[in-house]
């Protein structure tokens, strides 16, 4: 791939979102629904295209040839001796390759899903032109090989999601939503910004090659790297909702379900794992940072599972387990799993974009009913979507060949070999638990939606979803069965294309911490963590599908604490409201009451009283008499003389 065809494929990839963005905003109101729906959906069709030859190039490429960086053209040149330039530099290889096919080609299928679900919102052009603008901020983000155009993308994700979650702004659940999303993601902004600001002012560059080749200006463990990464790993988690910047997630479902489904699961969450993929390099060297990713990672884990057991909002149970799932991903990068970490995530955009839009489909059934206690019995009114949902279930929770288990235990692999403080068996031991709870989360929602009998007189009357709706969610059903067969098997020695792919990336700059476990040991674990899985498959089918014992029997039997801590989300939002919502609403109010009336006011209108004063001393002086002013003239032109005569010289 020569650089003249990679800065085309770049130009174009970024370009057709982009111009979908322009024509559905500027032209879609005018030109009506037909427009929109082309020009939305086959602007991302022509990015998947691209980006599929792309992929090509990349595989293609003799070895040690997959990766180029183009340079579009030259935006800022700071001078002055430092060499310091921002530049259009975008980079193509495996990396960006992965993450450009998961962002177009399910994207694709969710602006072809957006088609039916949106068919009857008068704000169809504006949410078209805001999808394809958040497909275009995202793969400048991914693309980004200039720090500052990396900052960039990352912040216009930002923006896009605000406006996607808020899309029914008459709603006002939704504006505190985006507004909360925004805020959070704003924290992480600054920290990764900061860390930006190291960054250059130790490495003299803004180019992230020359960044990830210049090293040496950081020590490795020392106080330098670590701080960066410490600050890089902030970032990943407020984009990616880990802990403690996990809240906006769950509120973030206020948004349409074709939103959730793109930047919910399939994209903009696994932001932050990309962004610890893409500077591997420094975490490499900062291994108190990596430590402190692994368990931050699995903690999100095992508390977001926790949540999703007792949620009754069928989105709020899928988003919490979305927020499970990339706590594996970025316990995977942090025990610097790179690889696997990365095949997690493109297995996961497949089954989790799955059953958001099989959830869309039953709250449009239901009639934007969301509540799974008044749902039930779906399997035979809606058998397609029910074996979809039930499909991308199986892949959730790590049914054995369904292709979440392809990935999660080829993750929980490493685990076994990999982890902080020279006890890798701490944290795998916790991602066998959450595979339990994995299961039981997934297939309590499954039970409670699709089998049983109806609970209300609606769920009689349900039908299926409409062709553009159905096909994107039955194409995700069969690529959440077969996707990952020709792809990784969670075994040492066996098949490993993805690992292999992306091992230009990260060879030659693996973490410490990291190495292949053996045949015999990878085996064992695979057997532990396949029967974990099937634990919690079992334990929700006795517990919601026979009802042996029934849920509310084995509920009261538990500690009062944590079906409270679970079902009101570990009082987070409470937390965070006491500690630092309260206190600045009571110094808001305190200030209005007591610092504008008494010192802002004051003092402007001492300002003002003293003014009018002097213009009242000073039109005194205006008595229109020439000798008066005469008089004036005389006094002033004496002392300008004394002054200039006796002073100045």
């Amino acid at each position: 791939m020569n650089v003249t065809t990679a800065s085309t494929l770049v130009c174009l990839v970024l370009l057709f979102p982009l111009l979908g963005a322009a024509l559905n905003g500027l032209l879609g109101p005018v030109l009506g629904r037909r427009f929109v729906n082309i020009a939305g959906t086959v602007s991302i069709f022509a990015a998947f295209v691209i980006s599929c030859l792309v992929l090509a190039s990349v595989v293609g490429a003799p070895a040690g040839h997959g990766s180029i960086t183009v340079r579009l053209w030259d935006w800022i040149n700071l001078g002055g001796g430092t060499n310091l330039t921002v530049g259009m530099d975008f980079t193509l290889d495996a990396l960006s390759a992965l993450m450009l096919m998961v962002i177009t080609g399910v994207g694709f299928l969710i602006h072809v899903y957006s088609v039916g679900y949106m068919d009857h919102d008068p704000g169809f052009a504006r949410f078209f032109s805001y999808m394809n603008f958040f497909i275009f901020s995202m793969l400048t983000l991914v693309l980004a090989a200039d720090l500052l155009i990396l900052i960039i993308g990352w912040a216009l994700v930002a923006l896009s999601s605000y406006l996607l979650i808020g899309f029914w702004y008459d709603r006002p659940s939704a504006v505190l939503a985006a507004r909360k999303a925004f805020i959070t993601q704003v924290i992480g902004d600054v920290a990764l910004v900061i860390a930006a600001f190291l960054i250059v002012l130790n490495t003299h560059t803004l180019s992230l090659p020359n960044i990830f080749a210049r090293t040496q200006a950081f020590p490795a463990g020392g106080a330098l790297v670590t701080g960066v990464c410490v600050l890089l790993a902030i970032g990943a988690f407020a984009k990616s909702a880990q802990f403690p910047l996990h809240t906006w997630l769950p509120d973030a479902m206020e948004g349409p379900t074709p939103v959730s489904a793109l930047i919910h699961a399939a994209t903009m969450v696994t932001a932050g794992v990309y962004l610890i993929a893409r500077f591997h390099v420094l975490f490499n060297l900062a291994p108190v940072a990596e430590g402190l990713v692994a368990c931050v990672g699995m903690g999100t884990a095992v508390m977001a599972g926790i949540i999703a057991l007792s949620q009754i909002d069928i989105k709020r149970v899928i988003a919490y387990s979305t927020m499970s799932q990339i706590g594996l991903m970025i316990y995977a990068v942090g025990i610097g799993a790179y690889s696997a970490g990365m095949f997690h995530f493109a297995m996961h955009a497949v089954f989790k974009a799955l059953l958001f839009m099989a959830a869309g489909n039953v709250i449009h059934a239901l009639h934007d009913e969301q509540d799974i206690r008044l749902m039930g019995g779906l399997h035979a009114r809606m058998k397609w979507t029910h074996l979809a949902f039930g499909a991308g279930s199986f892949a959730l929770a790590g049914f054995f060949l369904f292709s979440g288990w392809f990935s999660k235990e080829n993750l929980l692999g490493f685990g076994t070999v990999s982890g902080p403080g020279g006890a890798p068996w701490i944290l795998y031991a916790v991602g066998v638990g959450v595979n339990v709870l994995t299961g039981l989360y997934a297939f309590r929602l499954y039970f409670t939606v699709f089998q049983g009998e109806p609970q209300t007189a609606r769920g009689f009357s349900v039908k299926e979803a409409g062709y553009s709706m159905l096909i994107p969610v039955v194409i995700l059903g069969v690529l959440s069965v077969i996707v990952a067969w020709p792809l990784q098997f969670p075994l040492p020695n066996t098949l490993h294309v993805f690992s292999d792919f992306l091992n230009p990336v990260f060879a030659g700059s693996q973490s410490p911490l990291t190495h292949d476990p053996s045949f015999g040991l990878a085996l064992v674990a695979l057997v532990i963590g396949s029967a974990a899985s099937l634990v919690g498959i079992g334990l929700a089918m006795r517990l919601w599908y026979e009802h042996r014992p029934d849920p509310q029997v084995v509920l009261s039997r538990l500690p009062r604490v944590i079906p409270l801590l679970s079902y009101n989300k570990f009082y987070f939002d409470e937390i965070y409201d006491r500690a630092l919502v309260q206190p600045v609403k009571v110094l808001a109010r305190t200030a209005r009451r007591v610092v504008e009336p008494d010192v802002m006011d004051s003092w402007v209108q001492g300002i003002a009283d003293l003014l009018r004063g002097f213009s009242l001393d000073l039109r005194a002086v205006q008595t229109g008499l020439i000798r008066d002013y005469a008089s004036i003239f005389t006094v002033f032109a004496v002392v300008f003389v004394v002054v200039w005569v006796f002073i100045a010289r």
